[in-house]
């Protein structure tokens, strides 16, 4: 029984200490009802192997002149007043051996982003890890469902 008890108590300690808290609470279901998609703010996620994190041109389209009474948004123009960008963080990170192309998956595999992202579009607050395990299993699983290679090189450098 205390081993059982001691493994659940490090294993919630392991997943907090990797848990991030983003310096503003942004509600993207509110951002999507406003008629914004993902690439709208992840603006390199057509053209890069990443999707880029939202700068501050972006969130200043928007709330520049914003006089809002929520403090998470009076937090966004307070950025854009001072010029500094929101330092975001990143809640997922791949292994460094695996190599993986936003705009190779989005652009010619036309996958969307909760595929491997999860349901970000209902998300009223950030979640501090990722919504969806992502896995060998799970990428090798789609690949061959669609018929692409699974060979090792492909994605392991």
């Amino acid at each position: 029984m205390y081993r059982v008890c001691c493994s659940a108590v490090l294993f919630f300690l392991v997943e907090a200490a990797f848990a991030e808290e983003q310096p503003i609470q942004f509600n993207h279901k509110i951002h999507i009802e406003e008629g914004l998609e993902c690439r709208d703010c992840h603006t390199l996620v057509h053209t890069e192997q990443t999707a880029g994190r939202p700068l501050l041109e972006v969130c200043a389209g928007c709330h520049e002149k914003d006089e809002s009474k929520n403090p998470e948004i009076r937090k966004v123009a307070q950025a854009i007043e001072r010029g500094e960008e929101i330092s975001w963080r990143r809640i997922g990170r791949l292994p460094d051996d695996v190599f993986f192309s936003h705009r190779r998956h989005v652009e010619a595999g036309k996958l969307t982003c909760n595929v491997c992202h999860g349901k970000m579009e209902e998300q009223k607050t950030p979640p501090a890890k990722p919504l969806v395990k992502i896995s060998m299993k799970m990428c090798t699983g789609c690949h061959t469902k669609e018929l692409i290679s699974n060979d090792c090189l492909r994605c392991h450098r």
